[in-house]
């Protein structure tokens, strides 16, 4: 390993065997991301390096920023050790536009033997009189393509559950002809992808590669702070490129420093897989794996029913409910979600009240439900206050999220329901959920829940991330005021719902890595539409099983194979015929049964087993997409033909050695095929082009139609 600098290109250069980062001298913008195995620089574009952005808000301009290409260094330092070598890089102030800030900013890098990971830190100190509200870092920029060419890149980025992107720099609009401010403005909000977490986006990580290689960019911060993960398509410079940011929210008061959590870029062997792997690695050293109770980690999914709407219209009876329950059983499910079980109905004007029309009725249903082997999740909302609501100024004005000029921050909503063609919007406050006085009524409405016999409560609007500014509510900082507070919330709300019911669990509405320990299912809101890719929390996340699939509505067969395809649990939402029945489609009501009888077969591995994504796995025909999951001595892959073929010859080819596997020495390897009609034992045996690899052969599937093989004979593989 080599950390040098090099006076005549101005570069400082920190590099192994197999990764390079190369800073220039003067400022410190990265200038050099080299992949030595395949003699890549990822950093094609160079007239606008970076590597940090500060923003600064001043009396007279929130947005006011400090880019790297701005500064100059006061000081480098370099440390070695036995196996690993740093540079640390100093800014003894910040220089603008607007002239120069007392402003310091120390940056570190480190490098280890034998590593494509470079940790890094940044501390910054503010002395002036602004506030420091973000801090981009790393901030990398001047991506145009990681492969041979953009049309075979990918982006990995966390957007609920995932998504998956190819050709990211076609994703966002082409350049064209802006030709004023507005047209500017409007043209470069839609070049950026910036989803906050712990919220609209998953998990603190993504990833730009090729089949071949890749950039990983992390931040491993525990505690559930604000961050967004910002990818932006670069405009009217001299070429169109990408950069990757991860931005945090620290608000650095006059006075105050603070210092960043680890972040990693890793300059990576491998497509995003890799890159999932090295986060799952991470979250394996200290994020909790409860074991949730049975009926909710083996559910097929549930049935959503509204019983009460905004305007009052009653779309489902309590007395609807036994009626419900057996058409969702006959489709394999046993889960109940029901809105609008209490007084003013679904979104009502009533909220946060929760309380219901018909209590002893309703609890009797529930009883009933149970009595028939069924379960039941009642719906409640963690977020929202009715500004109209009586004692909204008391209280809920109290506790609402603050602005950073004290306003409460607020929202609408109102529903146009089809025999009911006019509304009013509903203005609702969000409430913080560091706030204890907003805690203590939401687990207070929680228990009223649970005392009615619910099974399952589910925190909806817990996806919606905001920055709260009133200091009164506890928390250190505005970006620790949603992610530490929402998970006190979930803890308290567990151990009360618990004391009803030992085996009483919580949803949530979106998926989040850091809520995994508390929540057993997953109201996901996916909807395989704009490159969505639940996948990519599925992969990185394998032990998490409850993360429900699309939303299952009349006509929506697509939705219900990709689901079915990753093992996600159905989401069936009936909202066409004015919330209607699954068996107004009579089609979609087969398929719902033949998905959910693979999966009831099949548990062991669809629940017990981990999902690999595609890793391993490959089929010979381009229109059947096959996804893997692993148990001890046994394999499941699940296929979906997209085509409007049907296939007699399909080939399906198993790496072994790449999922960690070998064959039994003690049990011949043995397959099946399965699509729900017929079972067939398929002829297994070892590939003439590599002794790592066994195929199966002469596997028909249908035109559009879906399938599994189940592999038994092989085991894991132990160190």
């Amino acid at each position: 390993m080599e950390v040098h600098g090099e006076s005549k290109n101005k570069n400082f250069i920190l590099e192994n065997s197999s990764v390079k980062l190369s800073l220039d001298r003067e400022t410190g913008s990265l200038l050099e991301l080299f992949i030595k195995p395949f003699h890549k620089d990822l950093l094609s574009f160079k007239l606008k390096s970076q590597f940090f952005r500060i923003v600064y808000a001043l009396e007279d301009c929130r947005s006011h920023h400090f880019d790297t290409d701005e500064q100059k260094i006061s000081d480098i330092k370099i440390s070695n050790s036995k196996d690993r070598q740093a540079i640390t890089i100093l800014y003894d102030k910040l220089r603008s536009q607007k002239g120069v800030f007392k402003v310091i900013v120390r940056i570190t890098i480190e490098l280890k033997d034998n590593s494509d990971d470079f940790y890094m830190w940044i501390e910054v100190e503010n002395k002036d009189k602004g506030e420091i509200t973000q801090v981009w870092f790393p901030w990398v920029r001047g991506l145009t393509s990681i492969g041979q060419s953009p049309e075979n890149d990918i982006l990995a980025y966390p957007s609920m559950g995932g998504s998956l992107i190819p050709n990211p720099l076609s994703y966002f609009p082409r350049k064209g002809e802006a030709t004023g401010y507005h047209e500017w403005t409007r043209e470069l909000s839609r070049t950026i992808l910036a989803k906050p977490y712990p919220g609209r986006s998953s998990m603190q990580w993504m990833d730009l590669c090729c089949k071949d290689y890749g950039i990983y960019m992390a931040c491993l911060n525990k505690e559930g702070e604000y961050l967004v993960p910002r990818v932006q398509k670069h405009l009217w410079d001299q070429a169109e490129h990408l950069s990757l940011a991860m931005v945090k929210y620290p608000y650095i008061k006059q006075g105050t420093s603070w210092t960043s959590p680890t972040y990693i870029l890793s300059l990576h062997n491998g497509d995003w897989h890799v890159g999932a792997d090295k986060y799952r690695q991470w979250l394996e050293t200290w994020l909790t794996k409860r074991e949730k109770a049975k009926w909710a980690k083996e559910t097929n999914g549930f049935y959503h029913l509204i019983l009460t709407h905004q305007d009052g219209t009653i779309i489902n009876s309590i007395n609807d409910i036994p009626e419900i329950l057996s058409e969702a059983k006959a489709h394999y499910i046993n889960l109940l979600f029901i809105c609008g079980w209490y007084k003013g109905g679904h979104n009502s004007i009533r909220y946060p009240d929760f309380e219901p029309s018909n209590p002893e009725e309703l609890a009797k249903a529930i009883e009933e439900v149970h009595k028939a082997g069924g379960h039941v999740l009642l719906y409640l909302n963690m977020r929202s206050y009715s500004m109209s609501h009586p004692d909204f100024k008391k209280e809920g004005h109290g506790w609402a999220v603050k602005t950073f000029d004290g306003i409460p921050l607020t929202e609408s909503w109102g529903w146009a329901i089809p025999h009911y063609p006019s509304y009013e919007a509903v203005c609702f406050a969000n409430m913080c959920p560091s706030s204890q006085g907003w805690q203590n009524k939401f687990i207070e409405k929680l228990k009223t829940a649970a005392s009615l016999g619910a099974d399952c409560i589910i925190f909806d609007q817990l996806l919606v991330v905001d920055l709260c500014h009133d200091n009164h509510h506890g928390h250190e900082r505005p970006d620790r005021s949603y992610g530490p507070g929402a998970l006190e919330m979930l803890r308290r709300a567990l151990d009360e719902g618990k004391k009803f019911n030992p085996d009483f669990e919580l949803s949530m509405e979106g998926v989040v890595d850091i809520y995994t320990p508390y929540v057993a299912i997953f109201h996901s809101r996916v909807d395989f539409t704009d490159w969505s890719s639940p996948e990519l929390f599925r992969y990185t996340l394998p032990w998490v099983t409850g993360v429900t699939g699309g939303l299952i509505d009349i006509g929506a067969r697509e939705k219900l194979y990709q689901s079915y395809l990753l093992g996600l649990p159905l989401d069936i939402e009936i909202h066409t015929h004015n919330y209607g029945r699954i068996s107004f489609d009579p089609g979609l009501s087969k398929e719902i049964k033949r998905v959910n009888k693979l999966r009831d077969r099949h548990k062991d591995l669809f629940v017990n087993g981990e999902f690999r994504d595609n890793v391993g796995v490959k089929v010979n025909r381009g229109d059947v997409i096959a996804k893997i999951f692993c148990g001890e001595n046994s394999m499941l892959i699940t296929l979906w033909n997209r085509s409007s073929k049907t296939f007699e010859h399909l080939r399906v080819t198993i790496n072994l050695p790449k999922l960690g596997f070998t064959l039994c020495e003690k049990k011949h390897p043995e397959a099946f095929f399965e699509d729900g009609l017929t079972q067939d034992r398929l002829c297994i045996h070892p590939s003439s082009n590599n002794r790592n690899e066994i195929l199966i052969d002469t596997v028909t599937i249908e035109t559009n139609s879906i399938a599994l093989i189940r592999v038994e004979g092989v085991e894991k593989v132990t160190n």
